[in-house]
C-alpha cells in the first residue's frame, strides 16, 4: 500500500488503514460482545453459566444471525474512530519524533497523542449504549 522510499504515508493513507481495521475488528468482535453483553447479567436471572455454553444456546435458539445483530452501527462506529485515531496518532507521533522533542516509544509520545485524538474525534472516547439483553 505504501513505498516508506517514497517518505511517510500521507494521511489519507493512514485514514484509510485505520477504517479497514475498524471494520475488520467490528465484524471479528460482534459475537464476543454479544455474548460479554449476556453475561453480564446477574447470576440469579441469567440462563447462561459461561462462556462457551452460551454461544452455544444462542446458535441453537436464536441461530447464526444472532452473532451479527446490530453489526453495522459497530461497524460505522469503528471505521470512524479507528481511522482517526491512528491517523491522529501516527501524525502526532511523528512530528514530535520528527522535531526530536520525544523519542520512539516514549510514554509521553503515548500521553501526547492520546489526548489529541480524544480532542479531533471525542465520540470515540464513548462507551457504546447498553443494548436490550435478546429479544422476544
Amino acid at each position: 500500500m505504501h513505498d516508506e522510499n517514497e517518505g511517510p504515508a500521507p494521511a489519507w493513507k493512514r485514514f484509510l488503514a485505520g477504517t479497514c481495521t475498524g471494520a475488520l475488528g467490528a465484524v471479528a468482535s460482534n459475537p464476543f460482545d454479544l455474548v460479554k453483553t449476556r453475561l453480564q447479567v446477574p447470576a440469579a436471572i441469567s440462563e447462561y453459566n459461561g462462556m462457551k455454553q452460551c454461544m452455544r444456546r444462542i446458535y441453537k435458539t436464536e441461530g447464526f444471525g444472532t452473532f451479527y445483530r446490530g453489526v453495522g452501527a459497530s461497524v460505522t462506529r469503528d471505521m470512524l474512530g479507528s481511522s482517526v485515531n491512528l491517523t491522529v496518532q501516527s501524525l502526532v507521533s511523528e512530528w514530535f519524533v520528527t522535531n526530536h522533542w520525544l523519542t520512539p516509544g516514549s510514554p509521553v509520545l503515548g500521553a501526547i497523542s492520546g489526548v489529541c485524538r480524544c480532542g479531533a474525534f471525542p465520540i470515540t472516547a464513548f462507551r457504546r449504549p447498553r443494548l436490550p439483553i435478546h429479544s422476544d
